[in-house]
């Protein structure tokens, strides 16, 4: 009794000073820390990019083909905790939305932002971008000038940043992806489905309407625009179910406010809901709007038939304009002729017998 009360004993002894005398390993949910850049830079603040104004993203390159989870440095500043936005953006062989969440932030002068992306699948023969926005105008991410990382980049607007890594973890679990081969760059893509964050900094389009236009066989989509005048333009999202579905069917310039869908089928319902978008950010939805296309309109051809001649038959033609006699014509001239014949005879006897009463027959014939 006494021995196991003393190995249970060691045994929480090594499980409490193991944590605190072993490296930062991140140990979150279901996964372990697969990229990261969380050097002391990070936790000093001293070199940072502010959200206002900028674009700003890490590359990183999976070898979990599960992402589990994601930090990242940020400091609030002196402003009130605000939404932090968190978007996985595919790199190689398209910019592709994996998978956006979001969180209020903190005011500490730095805070690990921590968001779940469990669930979210990713290739490990791809590298991949976390793009940060946040509704604070004194915010900024924090980023180590000793280049922490290797498996990718600090991204500023667009452009990679030499020697510099923004602070930030992921944890994945799974193991490496089958190696894949590259899609043929004629491949369509499929469709982009709606990120689940959005902003309250743009606001969304109004007034929208879908109209099926019988004249031009389309569904015109049109909308009043976003009262936010610093925006790139519009997406435009459509579903056959009202509540689920939606998938972004075309983009628009600030300056369009309708748009032609041509890509539907006869007697069907479509929804549509418009968003105004700058750079990764997107409005909320605008009121969802439906349309139901009409049947398929059946083209009858007329059928013409091939004129038709009439022609006369002549019984005693031959179709080769050789007249010939019916039969019933020659029995009944035969029936006669034997008659007279056999009259002829008849009175040629009776002459013979009796002289007097010679042209008796002949006479009835007469």
């Amino acid at each position: 009794m006494a021995a196991r009360i003393l190995i249970s004993a060691l045994f929480s002894f090594v499980m409490l000073v193991i944590p605190l005398t072993s490296p930062i390993s991140y140990v979150f949910a279901e996964g372990e820390s697969d990229q990261y850049c969380d050097d002391t830079e990070i936790s000093t603040a001293n070199q940072y990019w502010d959200f206002s104004g900028h674009t700003l993203a890490q590359s990183f390159t999976p070898t979990q083909k599960n992402l589990d989870s994601i930090m990242v440095g940020i400091a609030m500043g002196a402003d009130n905790p605000k939404l932090v936005i968190i978007e996985v953006r595919k790199i190689t062989g398209g910019d592709a939305l994996i998978a956006a969440r979001s969180i209020a932030g903190s005011t500490a002068l730095v805070s690990w932002v921590e968001l779940d992306f469990t669930g979210t699948e990713l290739d490990t023969n791809n590298q991949y971008q976390i793009i940060v926005s946040t509704e604070s105008t004194t915010a900024h991410w924090v980023y180590s000038t000793a280049s922490c990382y290797a498996g990718g980049t600090a991204i500023v607007d667009g452009a990679a940043q030499a020697n510099q890594d923004f602070g930030f973890v992921t944890t994945g679990s799974g193991g490496a992806s089958p190696a894949t081969v590259e899609t043929p760059a004629t491949e369509t893509p499929a469709a982009e489905t709606p990120t689940t964050a959005t902003t309250t900094i743009i606001s969304e389009p109004t007034a929208v309407k879908a109209e099926y236009q019988a004249a031009t066989k389309t569904i015109k989509i049109s909308w009043t625009k976003s009262t936010t005048t610093d925006i790139d333009g519009y997406k435009i999202y459509r579903s056959e179910i009202q509540t689920k579905g939606y998938k972004k069917i075309a983009e628009a310039k600030k300056e369009i406010v309708e748009h032609s869908d041509t890509t539907f089928s006869a007697e069907k319902t479509y929804y549509y809901f418009i968003r105004a978008y700058k750079g990764t950010a997107e409005s909320a939805n605008s009121t969802i709007v439906s349309v139901t296309t009409p049947k398929a309109e059946t083209v009858v051809e007329a059928v013409v038939e091939p004129e038709k001649t009439i022609t006369a038959i002549d019984p005693g033609n031959d179709g080769n304009n050789n007249y010939q006699q019916p039969l019933i014509v020659w029995i009944l001239g035969g029936a006669v002729g034997a008659l007279v014949i056999a009259l002829i005879v008849y009175e040629i006897i009776r002459a013979r017998k009796n002289p007097k009463d010679t042209g008796d027959s002949f006479r009835l014939l007469k």
